[in-house]
């Protein structure tokens, strides 16, 4: 339910008009409510009731700037009132000034433990009371600025840091957040691949189409990048027209090869629907956590770039294979998939680690090429 906030001014001598706060009052003793609005008639807007379940009633639909709290009320006292004000997330943060008959050490000690901004002794004495009331809600309103000016420079200190872990030009994640990131990930993840992107020929779009469309260019990559991010994988542009992509849950070499060619699919077809015609060939090099490093910096070390293979008329397919255990033969997955590919049947024993290297690599540029030339509708 939105709550009312009813804006009453007084008029002063000089005729300029001024907002009067709101004080509720709640006291079950009349006598005191009718002496109590006699002293801040002319200052406050002032509401009066005579039960707890009244003020949290009220409350419920009303804001006001300061309670006037009697502690000894049949039904519910002024401690309970309370309890339930500091219960609430719309009511806690409402200064309250206890009224109470005691002026023991023991009373005033309970006042403050229970969250009082202030109290006030009776029989009220005016001066005493404008007094106390003024100071709590000025008090009030310097907490209250002061937690606007704090919320205001958290949000700018948070977009601050956003934009200094992020690349200007792309939005992208930047180096220094992607690798502990990275590293964040590793330590719970089991499979995961790092591939570092480079435009082999982002110089030529840059001479032969201007710095424009250069600069359009990454951002397409980039774009291409984002809509992949998903499923805790990570996009970082390093500089320049270098890019790494983080993607978790690659168990099999077939789902990171999916992963690149759906990469240069798409920015093959951005590329095309902005009228960007130049070629942009593009090379992925490679490597799997854990086989190939346990950190960030392991996994970019080991990373190579393989041959270009020629595809598209608007650009080029490139797929790179990694280091696993220091020699792409090691992969024995991969091993075994080039084996029944080119008629073997089991792996023979005198095949050399060099002979093995040389199979896998045929067949990942045999598969890559074949998979442009069914996408141009030709037969390999």
């Amino acid at each position: 339910m939105q709550k009312q906030k009813l804006n009453v001014y007084s008029i002063s001598c000089s005729g300029v008009y001024k907002y009067m706060k709101t004080v509720l009052v709640v006291d079950d003793n009349k006598t005191n409510l009718i002496t109590v609005k006699g002293v801040l008639g002319d200052i406050y807007k002032t509401i009066l009731v005579t039960k707890g379940e009244q003020a949290l009633k009220y409350l419920d639909e009303h804001d006001v700037d300061l309670i006037l709290l009697d502690i000894n009320m049949p039904e519910m006292d002024g401690f309970e009132v309370m309890r339930q004000l500091k219960a609430s997330d719309y009511k806690r943060h409402i200064p309250v000034i206890f009224l109470t008959a005691a002026n023991d050490v023991e009373t005033e000690s309970r006042c403050l433990k229970n969250g009082a901004a202030d109290f006030i002794s009776k029989p009220f004495v005016s001066e005493v009371m404008l007094a106390r009331i003024a100071k709590t809600i000025e008090l009030e309103e310097l907490r209250n600025n002061l937690a606007r000016r704090l919320n205001e420079k958290t949000k700018e200190v948070k977009t601050f840091k956003a934009k200094s872990q992020k690349d200007g030009l792309t939005g992208l994640w930047n180096r220094s957040y992607t690798e502990d990131y990275v590293n964040r990930i590793l330590k719970k993840s089991k499979d995961c691949a790092l591939f570092m992107i480079d435009m082999d020929n982002f110089k030529s779009i840059n001479d032969k189409l201007g710095h424009i469309a250069g600069d359009k260019t990454l951002k397409l990559f980039a774009e291409v990048l984002k809509e992949m991010s998903v499923h805790g994988a990570v996009a970082c542009r390093l500089g320049g027209d270098e890019f790494i992509y983080f993607a978790t849950h690659c168990k099999v070499v077939k789902e990171i090869r999916i992963l690149a060619e759906e990469m240069l699919r798409k920015f093959d077809i951005k590329m095309e629907q902005n009228g960007i015609n130049e070629d942009a060939s593009v090379s992925i090099g490679l490597s799997r956590f854990p086989k190939d490093g346990l950190s960030f910096d392991e996994l970019y070390d080991t990373m190579f770039t393989s041959d270009t293979i020629t595809g598209n008329a608007s650009g080029s397919y490139t797929f790179s294979t990694w280091k696993a255990e220091e020699n792409i033969c090691h992969n024995q997955e991969l091993l075994i998939d080039a084996l029944t590919e080119f008629g073997y049947s089991s792996i023979p024993l005198d095949m050399s680690a060099e002979t093995k290297d040389v199979l896998i690599r045929c067949y990942l540029l045999d598969s890559a090429l074949n998979d442009v030339l069914v996408e141009k509708n030709e037969t390999y």
